[in-house]
């Protein structure tokens, strides 16, 4: 599940290029939500954070079966792997009974944890431009975007989903990332947030 705003084309020319060239074929395109364009009463920050919030939300209740993992990638992701490394750590995670969620990209902002030769846990993982999360994960995560939202909407700090989701990292699920570095947010200008963002 690919996020992309309408107006950014160009962006989704790129991610689904470079999915395609890792190996990824069943690339599907969810809509971004403009936060600041939906929700004009709020703040920027809160809005856009809202828009990012929903748009996740929607990737994951979307998916192709209750039963099938999901893999949910922002359009500013870029693999930094090949595709045998990268199909390697996705096979090993989902056969991994302890592991709930796979984060391919994101800013670890806790400790490290080594779990397998291959993985690493993490109580915080924010900034996720890309991840897996198994079946059994999805009605969780879904529960921290709701949180989310309501939180985002009544203007209250801590509101954005990878700040509500390091609850549910340390006392719901699992969440890994890989021990090698394989994938990472690209340095662009954030339509949504209005600003440049330096990357992960």
């Amino acid at each position: 599940m690919v996020i992309n705003l309408r107006k950014r084309p160009d962006r989704l020319r790129e991610v689904q290029s470079n999915l395609r060239e890792v190996g990824f074929r069943d690339i599907r395109v969810v809509e971004a939500i403009d936060g600041p364009e939906e929700f004009p009463q709020l703040t920027r920050g809160d809005a856009a954070n809202l828009g990012c919030t929903l748009s996740h939300q929607l990737c994951v209740q979307q998916a192709l079966a209750p039963e099938m993992p999901v893999a949910v990638c922002e359009d500013d992701n870029q693999f930094l792997a090949s595709p045998e490394e990268l199909r390697t750590l996705i096979e090993r995670f989902l056969v991994a009974p302890q592991l709930d969620v796979l984060c391919l990209s994101a800013r670890v902002r806790s400790a490290r944890v080594p779990a397998t030769a291959d993985f690493q846990l993490v109580t915080w993982a924010m900034a996720p431009a890309f991840y897996i999360a198994k079946p059994r994960a999805k009605n969780s995560l879904v529960s921290a975007y709701r949180k989310s939202a309501k939180m985002l909407m009544a203007g209250r700090r801590g509101g954005p989903f990878d700040q509500v989701w390091k609850s549910t990292q340390r006392y719901s699920l699992m969440f890994a990332t890989p021990i090698k570095r394989v994938a990472r947010q690209k340095e662009s200008h954030s339509d949504i947030q209005g600003k440049f963002f330096g990357g992960t």
